[in-house]
């Protein structure tokens, strides 16, 4: 078995409440990095201020209750062998992304051959089948058995070559899945993740920081490409897109800044048109939020059907559910409206004890992770962190399979628990 007592040592940098911090200074300096570049015309409101700040405070309420007024002490810290959410993960992955493939590509119509553009107007006009859905629920345990190799690399238990490069090679399924509809999100959240269980399982700070600027670099890269080729596919130039984007309506690059990347090499005009999307697709949810929170008053709560969509889209092929709010609320297409958009419409000011509750769990499951070792909870505390650095940007519970790799984790968390109560009856 493979039990691992150095975690608690080194995870202190991915606290909740720093990787909160973390993400809101990131989210500021791009802010005002983009303060000579771009043009905001939308004012930030003190209403969207007043319940980011809110809500965050709650939050952090929730973090601080857990730590230090509530005691919670699990029934057992004994760990099953690895290796078994190891090949878990690596048959629920095939079976997953066999399942989304047949979806997309037998039912739904897309076609490898076809363009991003063609592909994503296909399958945003066709709802998922039950194979897409089923599929989906599994997505997140491609990124199980590179987990379980980085555990087992730390705790000092050596793999066979084969079950390492097996991992790696499942890793990319979601990348994959999505560069051939031509979205990064979710390659940015795979990205992320592995930098994750790096910093918690990696060894040596040196190669820490070196995969750290590579998985930058590679972000950027792969996003400049995506929305270069999508630019292309589409028919427009690059300076036609960022001026015209769902992001520009809000926030446009500056007359001076567009007039002089005109005059440079093709190449860097390539560069710099890429680096300005980017900084519109970072920065111009909090605008967005501003401007629907101005003008939806927060009376008419919609419980949940934002930010867990999937589960409502399950109650609704019953029965159970109908969509009679979605036409209460002025949404704009395309675009983030940061966490707290989704979670506004959800809930209105009521947002306040879900962000407790939020941050009581994230602080739950980092000492499950950290002070107690039970290590299967930390891909679910993984996404977690992610979900919260990400906050300033975009929801990603909302978006980006969020609920479907929730879930995939909470049923890793599940079946590691049930293993983990039969070998505690076996002592």
């Amino acid at each position: 078995m493979i039990v691992s007592k150095k975690v608690y040592k080194i995870s202190g940098i991915v606290k909740p409440d720093r990787i909160l911090t973390y993400g809101i200074v990131f989210y500021t300096l791009i802010y005002f990095l983009s303060i000579p570049i771009l043009k905001a015309y939308y004012a930030i409101s003190a209403k969207s201020l007043l319940f980011l700040l809110s809500t965050s405070m709650f939050f952090l309420i929730g973090i601080y209750s857990r730590r230090y007024l509530v005691k919670i002490k699990p029934n057992t810290t004994f760990n099953v062998n690895p290796m078994k959410l190891y090949w878990l993960g690596l048959v629920g992955a095939f079976f997953g992304f066999t399942l989304r493939f047949y979806d997309r590509f037998m039912i739904r119509g897309a076609e490898i051959s076809f363009s991003f553009i063609e592909n994503r107007h296909i399958l945003d006009n066709t709802g998922p089948s039950v194979y897409g859905a089923l599929g989906s629920i599994l997505y997140g345990f491609a990124y199980i058995p590179l987990f379980i190799v980085l555990y087992a690399q730390y705790s000092g238990y050596e793999l066979k070559k084969f079950y390492i490069i097996l991992a790696y090679v499942i890793f990319t399924f979601p990348i994959i899945d999505n560069i051939i509809v031509g979205s990064r999100l979710q390659v940015v959240i795979a990205i992320f993740i592995y930098l994750m269980y790096i910093i918690i399982y990696g060894k040596g700070k040196i190669k820490k920081m070196f995969i750290t600027f590579l998985s930058i670099i590679f972000i950027l890269l792969i996003s400049i490409i995506i929305f270069s080729i999508r630019s292309d596919q589409l028919g427009f130039n690059l300076q036609y897109s960022i001026m015209n984007s769902v992001y520009a309506q809000f926030v446009k690059p500056r007359v001076e800044v567009m007039s002089a990347v005109k005059s440079l090499p093709n190449y860097l005009q390539l560069l710099s048109y890429g680096m300005i999307h980017l900084l519109q697709y970072f920065v111009h949810g909090i605008y967005e939020f501003s401007y629907l929170i101005d003008h939806n008053d927060g009376t008419v709560i919609t419980f949940g059907t934002m930010m867990f969509e999937p589960v409502f889209k399950l109650l609704k092929i019953f029965g159970f559910y109908s969509n009679e709010y979605n036409n209460m609320f002025i949404l704009r297409s395309g675009v983030y409206t940061t966490f707290w958009g989704p979670l506004y419409i959800d809930f209105g000011w009521y947002s306040i004890l879900i962000m407790f509750i939020m941050g009581f769990l994230s602080e739950h499951f980092y000492l499950l992770v950290s002070k107690y070792n039970i290590y299967y909870y930390t891909p679910l505390y993984v996404y977690m962190s992610i979900i919260i650095f990400f906050m300033p940007v975009v929801n990603l519970l909302s978006v980006g399979l969020g609920v479907y790799i929730i879930t995939s984790y909470i049923i890793i968390v599940v079946i590691g628990s049930l293993l983990s109560i039969n070998l505690r009856s076996q002592k």
